[in-house]
């Protein structure tokens, strides 16, 4: 199955490093078994790491993650924390730069007044999770 989670713990009594999950049980160290770390790095693919300190919450995520991968629903660019791809703050100045080049200065304007206040209302909430409901409440 894809996906994993490790710890960046060793073992405070060898100093091996633990063993990662089963999916079952957490990681543990191989020499003591009953001793397990105290923080958790979830790895799914190549492109989404995130750390917890319960392992239980870090082993919901990752069936989670797993739960969309099967279901076709999947998309990297929603967990990528740091560079948010689909954050609408970024797409709608993203869409700004490029209407400059394809209107005039005056409808230009008037289009980054609007824009500028929908920045103001949602700023980076995921663009999927915007509903109609939300549109009809900001217009």
């Amino acid at each position: 199955m894809k996906g994993s989670i490790h710890s960046d713990q060793s073992c405070p009594i060898c100093g091996q490093r633990f063993t990662p999950s089963d999916g079952r049980r957490p990681p543990s160290c191989p020499n003591h078994p009953k001793i397990v770390p105290t923080r958790f790095v979830l790895r799914y693919g190549r492109k989404i790491t995130k750390r917890f300190d319960n392992y239980e919450a870090a082993l919901q995520v990752l069936n989670g993650l797993r739960y969309e991968e099967g279901s076709g629903r999947f998309d990297v660019r929603d967990y990528q924390d740091k560079s948010k791809p689909l954050s609408f703050k970024r797409l709608a100045s993203e869409w700004l730069d490029f209407k400059a080049a394809e209107v005039k200065r005056s409808s230009w304007r008037s289009l980054a007044a609007g824009v500028t206040k929908a920045i103001a209302a949602w700023g980076e909430i995921n663009i999927k999770k915007i509903q109609y409901a939300q549109l009809q409440d900001f217009f």
